[in-house]
Formats: C-alpha cells, sequence, structure tokens
C-alpha cells in the first residue's frame, strides 16, 4: 500500500492555512497551496516553480509557467486600460483593429493590406509602386 504524505498546518496565530504534498512516494510533483489571510494571498506553487498567486489586497492575479500558459475558450476579453504583452507576438488569424493605433519601432506587413479612412505618414514610404486610387 502507497500512502500519500501530505502535511497541513492551521495557524490562528500566523493566519495562514498551508497544504504541503510530498514525493517520497516517487510522485512526479510536489504541491504548496497557501491560503494568508494576514496578508490577503492565495497561492499555489509546484516543485516545477509554476505558480498562481491570488492578492486580494492589490487586486492582482498572477500565473508564473515555466513553459505554456494555454486559454483554450471560444473567447478572451480583456477589459483593461492599458494591455503590455512582453516579448515577440505571433497571431495566427487574421487581426481587426477599430480605434487609434500607434506605437514607436519597425512594423512590417507581409502580403496584402488595406485601410480605410485616413492615413499621415511622417517620413519617407520606400519600395515598390505607390497607387493613386
Amino acid at each position: 500500500m502507497i500512502t500519500l504524505p501530505i502535511h497541513m498546518t492551521v495557524s490562528t496565530h500566523d493566519q495562514k492555512i498551508q497544504m504541503k504534498t510530498s514525493d517520497s512516494n516517487g510522485e512526479l510533483t510536489t504541491y504548496d497551496i497557501t491560503f494568508d489571510m494576514k496578508s490577503g494571498n492565495l497561492s499555489i506553487t509546484d516543485k516545477q516553480g509554476n505558480t498562481i498567486t491570488l492578492d486580494s489586497v492589490k487586486g492582482d492575479v498572477n500565473m508564473e509557467s515555466n513553459r505554456t500558459l494555454t486559454i483554450k475558450t471560444r473567447r478572451v476579453t480583456i477589459d483593461a486600460p492599458q494591455t503590455i504583452i512582453k516579448g515577440d507576438l505571433i497571431v495566427k488569424g487574421g487581426v481587426s483593429i477599430s480605434g487609434n493605433m500607434a506605437g514607436g519601432g519597425a512594423f512590417a506587413l507581409a502580403g496584402s493590406g488595406s485601410i480605410q479612412g485616413d492615413l499621415t505618414v511622417q517620413g519617407t514610404i520606400r519600395g515598390g509602386t505607390i497607387q493613386e486610387m
């Protein structure tokens, strides 16, 4: 018979509830789940360092994965005044933009594109043929 060693601590003094699993029987990973009511945090961490943290005081939810974070659903809505993406952005499928688009640095478009509305260019347009419509 295999026993599953789980250590659970409930501390009213520290205002924490913590549950830790072990890998002493050859389990592939361990888990540490901590409710820290004094700080207003809930965290889930595995042995590989993947973490999910809910900071109720700051209003933050953080997820960190050592490899891939996958969201599979019919629709994802991000409702924020600002969205920051660090690293390269690869889009497989169409892109539709309504509103203003601004930025600095290089922008590359391969294939055909169309613009409906006004286009203001500051600088030089190079290459290809520009046709008046």
